[in-house]
């Protein structure tokens, strides 16, 4: 795991912490669950990017699998 992963993974702790939650970091576990947070029934895959131009995609299978919520555009 490289610093901007592991920023991401504490930033995401530490405000799990705040809403007074109690995240279990599994990203390490042995067995891949397909998640990096436990946080109550919440599991939260971290993305860390870094650069000068980071990106992503998300495909319907994170949507349909994690039940993730979509965002209209800009409204993140």
């Amino acid at each position: 795991m490289n610093f901007v992963e592991q920023k991401a993974m504490q930033i995401v702790m530490e405000h799990e912490r705040k809403q007074g939650r109690n995240p279990k970091d599994v990203s390490k576990d042995k067995k891949e669950v397909g998640y990096d947070i436990l946080s109550k029934e919440r599991k939260i895959e971290v993305k860390g990017l870094g650069g000068r131009n980071p990106f992503f995609k998300l495909n319907n299978y994170n949507f349909e699998t994690f039940g993730m919520v979509r965002f209209p555009e800009g409204k993140m």
